[in-house]
């Protein structure tokens, strides 16, 4: 079978790739459509579909972004929406579309790709690779406890976010999210979105202290269950976290699960257990201009370690860390996951490399996710 693969071409080729969409999963289109409003870098050319003689045989939505990964920004393509009509399975389509739009996006210099599925073994076949993201949860009980009287000096008042708050919370969440590694880029146009299309059970709400946002938190509650999705503060006002997650701590609330970076404020002092969440996985599109952008970065770390004239090159499937008295290689899915994920991943093997990747923790935010 002859199959096109390309972009769409105008609304209606749109509508019915939300159509496709909506038939292969069990959303509504309303969910497809609803999450495209909130991404203000969509155009028709982020849409890809496979067809055959007019017929929409498979669809690959692209979510273009940046993120911090080191204090560097590093252009990013998301990949979300993928589906193929099951009278058109089996002919590789949703594959041969990626290898597409791969081509496409290493001429545009992005250095990753991310997406978030529940099927690995599939897109482990085009070359992506899981980054774990532990999920902690934590019983309400013992929230409450530890933090009983733990209120911050002066008045502090909870209310909800509007679209009047966009520059505080704009400067809270990079202020908080700029020393992470995975966190994404966020202009005040996506913000804006962001809060326009707020889901109907979302919670979002501020910190405010004389007329100053200190914090906010973004979660939702389902049934015993408190989700939160972001907490993030202002530098030297974590204290301020504390009443927001407690104002949403209910009698009826029992379990919180923390979709947050592994070195949080909240995770400090209360215990825990963790759920393994190996949904997101990523892939490093262009190797060039990864090493264009990390290369001063690495040089800088090696000096203070005493690895004098430190070069990073590619190599065909690996890394090379060469300096004036040693060297060592590694496979770019090691690269990749230790760029990621920090010093604690890296095994005895390479340790003499340890300190070029310092701990650092790692976060895509959930209400980013496509």
């Amino acid at each position: 079978m002859e199959f096109t693969i390309r972009t769409v071409n105008d609304h209606q080729e749109l509508e019915n790739a939300i159509h496709l969409l909506g038939t292969v999963f069990p959303e509504e289109q309303t969910f497809f459509e609803g999450r495209l409003n909130k991404e203000p870098a969509y155009s028709f050319n982020t849409t890809w579909i496979a067809e055959k003689e007019g017929d929409m045989a498979s669809v690959v939505q692209i979510f273009p972004f940046s993120i911090w990964v080191s204090g560097v920004e590093v252009k990013t393509a998301g990949i979300g929406n993928v589906a193929t009509h099951p009278d058109y399975r089996g002919h590789r389509l949703t594959h041969r579309i990626l290898e597409e739009v791969e081509q496409k996006l290493l001429e545009r210099q992005y250095g990753l790709s991310n997406l978030f599925t529940g099927i690995p073994g599939f897109y482990e076949k085009a070359g992506w690779q899981t980054v774990n993201q532990p999920v902690p949860i934590i019983q309400a009980g013992h929230m409450k406890q530890e933090w009983d009287g733990a209120i911050p000096d002066g008045k502090l008042d909870i209310q909800a976010v509007t679209g009047n708050d966009l520059e505080s919370i704009l400067a809270i969440y990079e202020a908080f999210s700029t020393p992470l590694n995975g966190p994404r880029i966020r202009s005040e146009d996506y913000w804006k979105k962001q809060i326009e299309n707020k889901n109907d059970n979302d919670i979002f709400q501020k910190a405010v202290r004389d007329n100053t946002v200190l914090s906010y938190i973004w979660a939702e509650k389902k049934n015993d269950v408190l989700t939160i999705h972001e907490l993030c503060s202002l530098d030297d006002e974590n204290d301020s976290m504390i009443p927001l997650v407690l104002s949403l701590l209910d009698t009826q609330i029992k379990t919180v699960r923390c979709l947050l970076p592994m070195n949080h404020f909240i995770l400090k002092d209360v215990p825990y257990e963790i759920e393994e969440n190996k949904e997101g996985m990523w892939k490093m599109i262009d190797q060039d201009e990864v090493l264009q952008q990390f290369q001063s970065v690495f040089e800088q770390r090696g000096r203070h370690l005493g690895m004098d004239h430190l070069q990073l090159s590619f190599l065909e499937d690996s890394w090379l860390f060469s300096w004036e008295n040693g060297n060592t290689e590694l496979k770019q899915s090691e690269f990749l996951h230790y760029l990621m994920r920090g010093a604690d991943e890296i095994p005895a093997r390479h340790s003499e490399i340890r300190e070029l990747f310092p701990e650092s923790s790692y976060i895509f935010w959930s209400k980013d996710r496509f």
